[in-house]
């Protein structure tokens, strides 16, 4: 059993959301549908299998965001939902509408989709840079690395004259004839360089192909341990019209790069912050958990004046913060950090305790008067008011 499932989507911009097409299909076994309500969704079944969760499913748009309060899941349930949205005039070819997902439940961290596509004919191109230490564990000064340029075309249509250069930093030494493309050697030059310092060109990269482009480099012994290398490739290329729906050629160009501390000292890291409320009478006890990737590092309870601190962690671009409360359950409160370098200690300032948001009309976006919002705990119950704020349960929304 999954606890406080809730599913939300970022409504792509340029976009107008159908309110009548929300879909919640495979729960419990029979098709459902999203009947929209003053208090939220009711589940209707569309089949003649009776679903197992015959519940009120609310819903909301808060900031642009399709919010789905799902509640306890059982074991093997699959829940999938799906909604419809109209380009408006904004929209033009080339656009890309981003669609973005995010699965969260008391028991396990926060997992994100995303989805890109792009209207028309035309290229759209994703690019990473990757690094592996062949020597294996950290990076230490002295290790041989292999930086990995990825190139793939998600569009649906060529993407022309593709240049890929990226400038080795000088502080590390490039192993010769270590160059691949796409598993074939490109021979150095005859200064003993990697072709992609003056650039690879590759004439079209086709929708949905991709290309991979690796070195391998050595970080020199003489080299201090509060080195940072910072390596950035770059790439360009065209959307040709005739390829297109645009009249015009249109250049594209990115940017990608990898920061890295050789010899950085673990442990080094601190996150600190405080978790608070603007209406008081809170219930002390609160908890923030501290999340790598998947797995939860640790947790703590909030002092009096609800700060907490993580001391002696190390280097990472993946650490979020959950703020949970103590007897519900519920999360009121999740943020990532980002690009978290050695030496620092990361103040996040103030985790936020109030549940706020603006309910609105999907179709004219004007906010609605009269609702009433109820906070809905991880058993599909609403709260207590007794784990509120005085008057935070069953609010009346106003005019704004």
């Amino acid at each position: 059993m999954a606890n406080g499932v809730r599913l939300s989507d970022l409504i792509p911009d340029n976009t107008i959301l159908n309110p009548d097409s929300i879909i919640i299909r495979n729960l419990g076994g029979g098709t459902l549908n999203i009947a929209a309500n003053k208090n939220g969704a009711i589940l209707q079944s569309q089949s003649n299998q009776k679903p197992q969760l015959q519940l009120e499913i609310p819903f909301t748009i808060e900031n642009g965001k399709l919010i789905v309060n799902i509640g306890a899941l059982p074991e093997g349930s699959t829940v999938t939902v799906s909604y419809e949205v109209e380009l408006d005039s904004g929209a033009e070819n080339g656009n890309i509408i981003t669609s973005q997902g995010t699965v969260s439940s008391t028991d396990t961290a926060s997992k994100e989709t995303k989805e890109d596509v792009v209207i028309g004919r035309y290229p759209l191109l994703y690019s990473e840079m990757k690094l592996k230490d062949i020597n294996g564990g950290d990076v230490e000064i002295g290790d041989k690395l292999e930086y990995t340029i990825r190139i793939e075309n998600r569009g649906n249509a060529p993407a022309a004259d593709l240049e890929i250069s990226n400038q080795i930093p000088e502080v590390i030494d490039y192993v010769a004839d270590s160059t691949y493309l796409n598993g074939s050697l490109l021979a150095d030059t005859v200064e003993g360089e990697s072709q992609v310092i003056n650039g690879v060109g590759i004439n079209a990269l086709e929708a949905e192909e991709e290309i991979k482009i690796k070195y391998q480099v050595e970080i020199p012994e003489t080299i201090s341990s509060d080195t940072i290398i910072e390596n950035t490739a770059e790439f360009t290329a065209t959307a040709r019209a005739e390829d297109t729906s645009e009249p015009v050629d249109k250049e594209l160009s990115g940017q990608i790069s990898k920061t890295i501390q050789p010899g950085a000292a673990p442990g080094n890291v601190g996150i600190s912050g405080k978790a608070g409320s603007l209406v008081g009478n809170l219930p002390e006890g609160w908890i923030v958990e501290l999340w790598l990737g998947d797995n939860k590092l640790d947790q703590k309870v909030v002092t009096a004046e609800g700060k907490f601190k993580f001391k002696g962690l190390t280097p990472d671009n993946n650490y979020s913060l959950v703020l949970r409360h103590p007897e519900t359950g519920v999360v009121y409160f999740e943020v990532k950090i980002k690009d978290l370098t050695a030496g620092t200690v990361e103040d996040e300032g103030l985790l936020p305790m109030d549940p706020s948001g603006i309910i609105y009309n999907a179709v004219t976006r004007e906010p609605i008067t009269g609702a009433k919002a109820t906070l809905i705990g991880p058993d599909g119950n609403p709260v207590p008011e007794s784990h509120l704020g005085a008057g935070q349960q069953n609010k009346i929304t106003a005019a704004d």
